[in-house]
Order: structure tokens, then C-alpha cells, then sequence
């Protein structure tokens, strides 16, 4: 094997196991919850072995949102925003990369920015429950009630499972006693 296949072989293993530790954490703590201080030295590792090689090409923009992944579960917002939006611009179809740039961009209190990002999202994937659901969490977090309960109700429309997500979804706190919310809950599934 060649040097340079050896070199990528190793960044596509490492980016791999990163990946994997995340999905470990993420796993664990929608089951059963995990300890704030253990998340955060499985994510530090997982960023250590994506230092360890910098894929080229194709990979690049996996290994990019992998590293996006790890930097938001250590709380570095900006530095995993910077990493989404590189991730997207070399592969502009993982919605993944989406929801998690515009999740990062509320976290630095960008709300107005998640929904923009929202909408790309929204162009590329318009029957994607996931993407109207954070954006009816955005919205009404931006104090757009009408529009927010539009993306809800279409969100449970193309997904009935969301529904339970919604009593105990901190986001629409500021709209849960409009009436277009309660309309939108009204949307028989």
C-alpha cells in the first residue's frame, strides 16, 4: 500500500472512531443520561484522534462535521460553527450538518441565523419532520407564532411520533398558549 493510501486509509479509521465515540455519547444519554464531565472528556478524545490526520478530497467535508460534532458537545459553539459551515460548503446535502450548524448558531444566541440556515435545509429536504420541527422551535424563539406553529403542524403531519417531543421542548415556552399553537397541536395524525 502506498503512502498516501496508507495516509488516507488511516484518516478515514480515525475520523471512524471519532464518529463512534460520539455516537456512543449521544446513544447513552438518550437512554439513560451521562455524566456532563464524562461527555465532555469522550468528546475531547474524539477530537484528539481527528488531530491525529486531516483527510483530503471527499472525506474532508465528513471528517469537518464529525470535528463540528465533538467541538459542540464541548460547548465550543463558535469553533464548531466554523467547522459546520466548512462541512456544508464542501457537501452541501447532509442535512445532518444543518440542524447542527443551526442548533450551534441558538447557542450563541443566533436564532435569527439558525432559521436562515433552516431554509437551505428546507430547499434541499421540504419532507424532512426534523428540520420543520427545529424550525418551529426557532421561530418561536424569534416570537413568530403563526410561522412556528405552521412548521409544527407540518412537522407532526409528515412525522405523528414528534408529538411527544413537543410538551416538554423548552422552545416553545414563548407560544405555548397562542392559539396558532394550540391549532397546530390540533392537526390529526
Amino acid at each position: 500500500m502506498s503512502i498516501p493510501k496508507l495516509r488516507q486509509y488511516q484518516a478515514h479509521r480515525n475520523t471512524r472512531h471519532a464518529q463512534g465515540l460520539l455516537e456512543l455519547i449521544c446513544c447513552c444519554d438518550d437512554l439513560w443520561g451521562i455524566d456532563g464531565a464524562l461527555k465532555q472528556r469522550i468528546a475531547e478524545q474524539a477530537l484528539t484522534i481527528l488531530r491525529q490526520s486531516r483527510p483530503v478530497g471527499s472525506s474532508r467535508a465528513h471528517w469537518l462535521y464529525v470535528r463540528g460534532k465533538a467541538l459542540s458537545i464541548t460547548e465550543h459553539h463558535r469553533a464548531a460553527i466554523k467547522s459546520f459551515r466548512a462541512s456544508l460548503k464542501m457537501d452541501p446535502t447532509r442535512i445532518a450538518g444543518y440542524l447542527s450548524l443551526a442548533w450551534c448558531l441558538k447557542r450563541i444566541d443566533r436564532v435569527d441565523q439558525s432559521i436562515l440556515v433552516l431554509n437551505k435545509a428546507l430547499k434541499r429536504s421540504p419532507q424532512h419532520a426534523k428540520i420543520r420541527f427545529n424550525q418551529a422551535c426557532y421561530l418561536s424563539l424569534a416570537g413568530q407564532p403563526h410561522l412556528a406553529a405552521t412548521e409544527l403542524a407540518i412537522a407532526l403531519e409528515l412525522d405523528p411520533s414528534l408529538r411527544w417531543k413537543v410538551s416538554t421542548e423548552r422552545d416553545f415556552d414563548p407560544i405555548r398558549h397562542h392559539p396558532a399553537f394550540d391549532a397546530a397541536l390540533q392537526v390529526i395524525v
